[in-house]
């Protein structure tokens, strides 16, 4: 494991107490989660990444969140989210008088953190993906009160972002709800592990 400077646990700590004020106690849950998945597949990864995991989503626990405006695309509103999540980790890291490259390189993964594009962006990307099967899909079907339609269509964004590694993964996490096993079974064309 690589070794993480005096404030990491700082800071790490304020985030957790950030996440309490979120609308939905499953963020904090998450946050947690994309942490242990980006560890699972680096487990040397940087101070950065580290950070960046447990950030990606700060947009939802420091209002005003980031919503989505209507006729808005997606991919639109997940840029702003990105984007002004990667802002609030900067001025957090700031505080903490983290030095600038470190700053800027974890502002960077969390505003890439949903399309990737270097190893450390491509790993978040991973991790938050994976992590939406492991922590956030029976909340996410409920929360969108069953709408098959809009929980297929998450489903499939966060699989077919994911690098084959990461889908390898999520088809290994038990899913308990049968409805939701369906879904992914269609989604990934295969059969996942049942129990």
């Amino acid at each position: 494991m690589i070794n993480t400077s005096k404030n990491f646990n700082k800071i790490k700590s304020e985030i957790a107490t950030i996440f309490l004020n979120a609308e939905f106690e499953l963020e904090g849950d998450h946050s947690l989660d994309t942490l242990r998945w980006v560890k699972k597949i680096n487990k040397n990864a940087s101070e950065s990444l580290q950070i960046a995991a447990l950030t990606h989503d700060i947009d939802r626990a420091i209002p005003p969140k980031v919503t989505r405006k209507v006729d808005e695309t997606y991919n639109s509103y997940k840029i702003r989210h990105s984007q002004r999540s990667s802002e609030l980790i900067a001025d957090l890291m700031k505080k903490y008088d983290y030095p600038k490259e470190l700053i800027e390189s974890t502002r960077l993964l969390v505003k890439k953190h949903e399309e990737g594009g270097n190893n450390e962006a491509d790993i978040l990307k991973d991790a938050d993906s994976i992590s939406f099967f492991s922590c956030n899909l029976e909340w996410y079907y409920n929360y969108k009160n069953k709408d098959i339609k809009e929980v297929k269509r998450e489903i499939a964004y966060k699989f077919q972002r994911a690098t084959p590694r990461a889908q390898k993964l999520i088809k290994s996490i038990k899913i308990r709800n049968i409805v939701l096993r369906e879904l992914c079974k269609d989604i990934f064309a295969e059969n996942i592990y049942f129990f």
